[in-house]
């Protein structure tokens, strides 16, 4: 299990208040799908990230079996709005 945080996911259900320090957990209102080196990853959770503000999602997710060690890559896909950039994560 990893947990990855992002901004840009969307709105939470229900929905977060601006200004206010997140103290309970709220889902995505939009599917949050996973992939790590093209393999798909199974969501635990997709929602805002308590002890933080709004705006800025929390993603945990399992690596799929057959992870390899060393460097991988992950996609992370808010409805079809797929992440940029390179982000990875490091597998001993």
């Amino acid at each position: 299990m990893i947990s990855l945080f992002a901004t840009g996911a969307g709105q939470t259900n229900p929905a977060s208040q601006d200004g206010q320090i997140i103290t309970t957990m709220a889902a995505l209102a939009t599917q949050v799908s996973a992939s790590v080196n093209g393999q798909a990853a199974k969501i635990q959770y997709g929602g805002n990230a308590p002890g933080m503000i709004p705006g800025l999602a929390q993603i945990n997710l399992r690596l799929p079996s057959g992870v390899s060690s060393g460097m991988n890559s992950i996609q992370i896909a808010v409805g079809s709005t797929g992440s940029t950039g390179n982000v990875t994560v490091f597998v001993k």
